[in-house]
């Protein structure tokens, strides 16, 4: 375990940090996308993003790991505490936001058809 440490702390001595200011816009077109989220977790884990309680926001994203909304959340956490992966951790987050978009869209053509099926 202490060998594997070691290598992902001196692969990251090689990497180069992104430009903080570049993180912060692509992290908010991604907050943007993700929108609000739909229970008291998701609000929780949002708003302590947002307040830049990045620990805290991870921290309560662990509560429903396979949440794609809290995991892009985390992702966001981590390229905001960490700009030198934040390259690597953005991707992962672009791919949960994606994800929670896809479901959101699905929800509204359900009820659109529903909808119209019903009237």
């Amino acid at each position: 375990m202490t060998a594997h440490l070691d290598r992902v702390q001196a692969a990251r001595q090689h990497l180069s940090p992104m430009n903080p200011q570049i993180v912060r816009y692509l992290c908010d077109a991604l907050i943007t996308e993700l929108g609000e989220g739909t229970d008291d977790l998701e609000h929780d884990a949002m708003k302590s993003l947002q307040e830049g309680n990045y620990d805290r926001a991870k921290q309560l994203c662990l509560m429903n790991p396979t949440n794609s909304y809290l995991a892009a959340i985390s992702c966001i956490s981590s390229a905001y505490r960490s700009p030198t992966v934040a390259d690597s951790v953005l991707r992962d987050a672009a791919r949960h936001t994606a994800a929670v978009a896809a479901r959101k869209c699905e929800q509204r053509i359900s009820s659109a058809f529903s909808a119209i099926l019903a009237g």
